[in-house]
Order: structure tokens, then C-alpha cells, then sequence
């Protein structure tokens, strides 16, 4: 169980991470940023 538990958070921090990449990228890029955050 341990285990599982471990995988599972592992998997939530890879999704958060992608999702702040994406962001900085966007920023970076000029690309969306606080416009799409407004609407989204």
C-alpha cells in the first residue's frame, strides 16, 4: 500500500509540474498568459 500511495503522489507532482512548465512557457512565448487565465 505504501507503495501505491508513493506512485500516486509521484504521479499528482508530475502533473503539477507540467502544468507550471506549460504556464512559464506560455509567459515566456508571450502566448496566452494572464489573458487565458482571465477567461480559462
Amino acid at each position: 500500500d505504501g507503495d501505491d500511495d508513493d506512485d500516486e503522489d509521484n504521479d499528482d507532482d508530475d502533473e503539477e509540474e507540467e502544468t507550471a512548465k506549460n504556464d512559464k512557457e506560455l509567459k515566456e512565448t508571450g502566448i496566452g498568459g494572464d489573458e487565458v487565465r482571465e477567461s480559462g
